[in-house]
């Protein structure tokens, strides 16, 4: 998937990073990452804007998808977005 990613000529060098740190932390059981900004940020030492960017550009390239919180989830206080890979990995 990094190599299509890579390859993409709409892709930016923030857009490969931030897609290196969701498929590195994937969880296995739910196939998708449940990852903060603030985290991605930390580990890619891009800004929030740039993750935020990133983000964007890789869910409309069509290689993430977005799943927001259930209204189960806000219930109890789980606010964060999961990542789900939509390429095999």
């Amino acid at each position: 998937m990094m190599r299509v990613i890579a390859n993409d000529q709409n892709m930016r060098s923030a857009d490969i990073a931030v897609a290196n740190v969701l498929l590195a932390s994937l969880d296995p059981g739910r196939g998708d990452a449940q990852i903060s900004h603030p985290e991605i940020c930390r580990r890619t030492g891009l800004s929030l804007g740039k993750v935020r960017g990133a983000l964007r550009r890789l869910a409309a390239g069509g290689y993430f998808a977005v799943i927001e919180p259930s209204g189960r989830d806000l219930y109890y206080g789980d606010h964060a977005r999961r990542y789900r890979p939509q390429l095999e990995v």
